[in-house]
């Protein structure tokens, strides 16, 4: 909890200063920025989060990607954040690895079907 109110505070901090690289490792931390999340729903969960991450982007072009997320399947999600947070130089992405496991499991029950 201490790691996410040190990032939303940085976030505000720097504002419309924020660099590419700054907003993509808040759309990464997510999961870490939304303490509501812990106790939602899952269906509530992704849209308390994704309210989380917009109150702390401040910049266009992260707001850019973050939407175009939106538009992908959920298999190439977790990938296209993936990528883009290496490119930004960041050592891992939570909300990347999250999106992935979401759509194995939902591959999985598409599968089991």
């Amino acid at each position: 909890m201490r790691k996410a109110a040190v990032l939303a505070v940085f976030a505000i901090a720097v504002g419309a200063c924020q660099s590419y690289e700054d907003g993509v490792r808040v759309i990464c931390q997510g999961p870490t920025l939304c303490a509501e999340c812990a106790n939602a729903t899952p269906d509530m969960r992704m849209g308390l989060m994704a309210r989380a991450i917009e109150e702390n982007l401040g910049n266009g072009k992260a707001e850019d990607l973050f939407g175009s997320l939106a538009e992908l399947t959920p298999q190439e999600r977790g990938a296209r954040l993936e990528a883009e947070a290496k490119a930004a130089g960041l050592a891992d992405c939570p909300l990347a690895a999250e999106m992935r496991q979401a759509a194995a499991e939902m591959g999985q029950a598409a599968g089991g079907r």
